[in-house]
């Protein structure tokens, strides 16, 4: 950081994801991804046990669904509704699977709610 002149009060949340001057890029890439693999280990764990809906809005490409993916609960987890749901939405006809695809015109804002209420399902 000292290369970068920040002071300590402006030091940066996450330094790991800047490019120091003279870094070559690829360096900087293999360093992002494993910082964004400690944190998507780290929200994992955070999720575990727990009941989330993750919604990922306008969705564009395959490789930014993968960081979500945190696979289907263990058919041996006491408790498979606590688990983490993620709901995508996204332009692309092609990023789903059609057994997984819901789709819709542009909904009123009441027409919206109903429909996150039914694909839903049961949330008590």
């Amino acid at each position: 950081l000292s290369q970068l002149d920040i002071q300590d009060a402006e030091e940066p949340l996450f330094p790991e994801l800047l490019q120091t001057p003279g870094e070559p890029i690829t360096r900087a890439r293999r360093r992002e991804e494993g910082f964004m693999m400690f944190v998507r280990e780290s929200v994992a764990d955070f999720l575990q046990d727990r009941k989330v809906l993750i919604v990922l809005d306008d969705v564009c490409f395959d490789s930014d669904l993968d960081w979500f993916d945190f696979g289907a609960p263990p058919e041996e987890a006491e408790d498979q509704s606590a688990y983490c749901f993620v709901l995508v939405t996204t332009r692309r006809r092609d990023l789903l699977p059609p057994a997984d695809t819901v789709e819709v015109d542009v909904l009123e804002e009441g027409e919206a709610v109903q429909l996150l209420i039914q694909e839903s399902g049961d949330l008590s």
